[in-house]
């Protein structure tokens, strides 16, 4: 028995397994063919037997500039099992996630499969969380993970919420930096929309307009937090590729509107970029993060996007993706697990923080007044 990545000469024996292995959630023969092409966002390895025949096979996923491994898919062929298959392929796996420098390893295992999920706990995985009805059939998913590299989150997140619009990342950060200072936060899309329309510039360079940092301070400031906004310059955000006179004049007006407004509010403004570890100094003074990014770092489309900064370790930014962007990922199998927590490198991170031809960079660290004055 060996271990080698997948062919395209091994689908038919790889769609058999499938079938002989799982009755719902199946891969289907065009995902094989595209797993074995993505180098850079899958690991299909498959074990051989002597015979030339596949024994089983096992599937990693990830994503660009996220030090972090999913473990999609294992299956051995009926005819192998109880021959230590699966602990060669999870052996071949660890070794490549652990290659490609990733922290964690994280997979779903069907909450009725008992068996297979202390399989996994005896291999070094913990549980995570539920995900109700996470599969075809309605069964739901325990969500278990394995630490790969050392590397502590330092405050974990108490929420994860996803946007439910295109347009809402900064109030959906805005939610769980919130929930993390203060721990008593409701997220809804009612409280997410009532954050957008607060912090939104009106425009952007197509449809509606995103939140500036000056925007979600001030919403941040009337639901009870104080702090401070980093921003890089005193410039207007989001008008470098605004072409339309009126647009632009609209976004500054509005700029110009929040910039009165945060004069009077208890978060401070701050001209100048702050490195990884005056972040995380804020982080341990108890402080919540969101940061702006730009989404050419996950997946090479250019636009602004809010994070919502969980921790900062030695090697790693831990950040919450409010964005359930599923392109990187198996369209039916995205769940917050694969958004949550995710670490990246202090580089990756650093390429990650600022956006546009101004090279922006925004980071707005929020702590509950109520706490502080007590």
């Amino acid at each position: 028995m060996h271990i080698r990545p997948a062919q395209a000469a091994d689908i038919d024996q790889l769609c058999a397994i499938e079938q002989s292995c799982f009755n719902t959630d199946r891969i289907s023969r065009r995902s094989f063919s595209r797993f074995i092409k993505r180098d850079n966002h899958s690991a299909l390895l498959v074990a051989v037997a002597d015979q030339g025949q596949i024994a089983g096979y096992g599937l990693n996923l990830y994503r660009e500039n996220i030090s972090l491994a999913r473990l999609y898919s294992i299956a051995c062929a009926p005819d192998y099992r109880g021959q230590s298959v699966g602990e060669l392929l999870i052996q071949a796996l660890e070794a490549d996630a652990i290659e490609r420098a990733c922290a964690y390893w994280r997979l779903e295992v069907r909450e009725d499969a008992t068996k297979v999920a202390a399989w996994y706990q005896a291999l070094g995985f913990k549980q995570r969380g539920l995900s109700p009805g996470y599969y075809e059939d309605g069964c739901s998913a325990l969500k278990m993970e394995k630490r790969l590299l050392p590397a502590v989150a330092s405050r974990p997140s108490s929420l994860y919420y996803a946007q439910t619009t295109p347009f809402t990342c900064g109030p959906s950060a805005l939610l769980m930096a919130m929930a993390q200072a203060s721990g008593d936060v409701s997220a809804s899309q009612t409280a997410e929309l009532d954050i957008w329309r607060e912090a939104t510039t009106i425009y952007m360079t197509q449809g509606v307009g995103g939140c500036s940092g000056e925007g979600l301070a001030l919403a941040a400031s009337k639901r009870g937090f104080e702090g401070e906004l980093w921003v890089s310059d005193n410039d207007t955000p989001f008008v470098d590729s605004v072409r339309d006179a009126a647009k632009k004049q609209i976004i500054e007006t509005v700029h110009e509107h929040f910039l009165s407004q945060l004069s009077a509010s208890p978060v401070t403004r701050k001209v100048g970029q702050r490195n990884i570890e005056q972040l995380r100094e804020k982080l341990e003074n108890g402080y919540s993060l969101i940061a702006l990014i730009s989404t050419w770092t996950l997946n090479r489309n250019r636009a602004p996007h809010w994070v919502h900064i969980v921790a900062i370790s030695e090697k790693f930014v831990y950040i919450n993706d409010p964005d359930l962007d599923a392109e990187d990922w198996q369209q039916s199998a995205v769940s917050a697990a694969d958004f949550s927590s995710l670490p990246m490198t202090h580089a990756a991170f650093e390429r990650a923080r600022s956006y546009g031809k101004r090279r922006l960079s925004v980071v707005l660290c929020i702590k509950s007044a109520v706490v502080s004055q007590s």
